[in-house]
């Protein structure tokens, strides 16, 4: 065998083993970037369920709840497409659940709608306040792949900013009304004046004008109640980290609407 012939030789077997190593790093690298995208998928849709288990179902209306089933449905679809077809049937049943679920999911909604939430305590209020956050980041993400129109963006968070203002109001009254149950006015009046305060700090459009003549009016009830006893009450500065984190929210949100008039 002449030098050119063994030459020849070892430079194909060369070849022959870096396309194998190449081929090998490919489809390892098809693995892993399959796994990162599935488990991100999988994240997604633990969010949203534990979002769609924390709500109540008067908070899931307007657009919301169906959004969210939506994400789920497509997170559950991608990561079918990323399943080899021999081993996707947990994920067929799953999806396949879901959409059985979806019709029924969407009458409870219909049905709660229009009941109200009772905000008992700071603690409710800050998960509620912590969950509809999570909803605005889910909505932006959306958003983002473009998954929903910047329409519907719009829509949902603006209704999470009104639900994040009213959670806030209805904390300040419920502890304004206890304060006054207990004759504590000067307390009580505090507690209503903030919930007008934040009431004010959103309402350009005035869409809470019925809400803080409401107020006005509780807070002329207990001034009269007020007059009839000498007692003082040291206010109480409760709440204030929620009331942070929604103006940290509409900041966010201003934003982002900036952001998308330049883009």
């Amino acid at each position: 065998m002449s030098p050119i012939t063994i030459t020849a030789a070892i430079l194909v077997f060369v070849i022959i083993l870096i396309g194998a190593a190449y081929a090998y790093h490919s489809a390892e690298n098809a693995k892993i970037e399959k796994s990162r995208k599935a488990s991100m998928f999988s994240n997604r849709i633990r969010r949203i369920e534990e979002v769609m288990s924390t709500l109540p179902l008067p908070y899931l209306g307007h657009g919301l709840g169906e959004f969210l089933i939506s994400e789920k449905l497509d997170a559950l679809e991608s990561i079918k497409s990323l399943s080899v077809k021999d081993h996707n049937s947990s994920i067929e049943e799953r999806i396949a659940n879901t959409k059985g679920e979806m019709a029924e999911f969407m009458d409870k909604i219909v049905q709660e709608q229009h009941k109200s939430v009772n905000i008992t305590s700071e603690a409710q209020a800050q998960q509620l306040h912590n969950t509809f956050h999570e909803c605005h980041r889910l909505v932006l993400a959306s958003f983002k792949s473009s998954r929903i129109s910047k329409v519907d963006a719009s829509k949902l968070i603006n209704y999470i900013k009104e639900r994040l203002i009213i959670i806030t109001y209805e904390l300040f009254s419920y502890s304004a009304y206890n304060a006054q149950q207990a004759e504590k006015y000067t307390l009580a009046i505090h507690y209503y004046e903030r919930a007008i305060d934040e009431l004010r700090k959103h309402n350009a459009s005035h869409t809470y004008d019925e809400y803080i003549q409401k107020i006005k009016n509780r807070i002329a009830h207990a001034e009269e109640q007020q007059k009839a006893q000498t007692s003082q009450e040291t206010p109480e500065n409760q709440s204030s980290s929620l009331v942070s984190k929604l103006d940290e929210l509409v900041d966010e949100d201003e934003t982002w609407k900036k952001k998308n008039v330049y883009d």
